[in-house]
């Protein structure tokens, strides 16, 4: 029963952290993805994975816009 209630508190915590940033489930990947941080470094391995999850989102969205820039540019046609 402890061991239930433990899986369902870490992953209502996961739920809360992906609700609040702006990079949701990614900055959840990123959190989790980092296993070598103890409970007492909790807040800095957060702060790590917003910041990885938000340079992960912006380089998708500079990878979108350079190509559909590209293709304006093929066509003849600016943005």
């Amino acid at each position: 029963a402890k061991e239930g209630k433990k899986i369902i508190h870490k992953r209502q915590k996961l739920i809360k952290i992906a609700d609040k940033c702006t990079d949701g489930w990614q900055v959840v990947e990123e959190y989790e993805s980092d296993e070598l941080a103890s409970d007492s470094e909790d807040e800095k391995k957060l702060k790590k994975a917003k910041e990885a999850a938000g340079k992960k989102r912006k380089a998708k969205e500079q990878k979108r816009y350079d190509e559909k820039r590209q293709k304006s540019r093929s066509s003849g046609s600016d943005l």
